[in-house]
């Protein structure tokens, strides 16, 4: 099995996945999917950057992976704590660890345990949140973002 030509392709799999699993009521556009954010004003898009590879020895690799998920929330004077509401549910999403699975429908893709990404703590929390409320005053719209950084140890061979 060529873990190096499809690891990028399995985290996203697996991180995709555990996100959509954990979204609730929220919609979640994951990049890659055909938008259809225009019509929904309260939603969630999940981004996914990495992995960075940095190889520890011969075949052993340390992989980093950023997770952002970014909200955007129509303003609603009768619920000014809607988008702290969206918050709270993608901060639960940001568990200790998510499990990378060999997802897809290829020959390589078994389904097998590849490995487990497990968040990193940076400043003593697990993940950052950013609010960068109204960015265009002529629309009623805040936005805000959630930012954690995932870590996986794996072996594989380096060609």
């Amino acid at each position: 099995m060529s873990v190096k030509s499809n690891i990028s392709r399995w985290i996203a799999a697996s991180v995709n996945k555990h996100f959509d699993d954990r979204k609730e009521t929220n919609y979640l556009h994951i990049d890659g999917m055909i938008r259809q954010t225009n019509s929904i004003p309260n939603y969630t898009e999940l981004k996914i950057d990495g992995p960075y590879f940095v190889e520890l020895s011969r075949n052993i690799f340390n992989l980093i992976v950023e997770v952002n998920v970014y909200l955007q929330t129509q303003q609603n004077e009768s619920d000014m704590y809607a988008s702290r509401r969206m918050l709270g549910i993608v901060h639960k999403a940001f568990t200790r660890c998510i499990p990378v699975y060999a997802y897809g429908d290829g020959p390589e893709d078994t389904g097998a345990l590849v490995g487990v990404l497990k968040i990193l703590q940076e400043f003593r929390q697990k993940e950052v949140e950013s609010h960068f409320g109204q960015t265009k005053p002529s629309e009623n719209i805040t936005q805000s973002q959630v930012e954690g950084h995932y870590e996986m140890d794996l072996e594989m061979d380096n060609s």
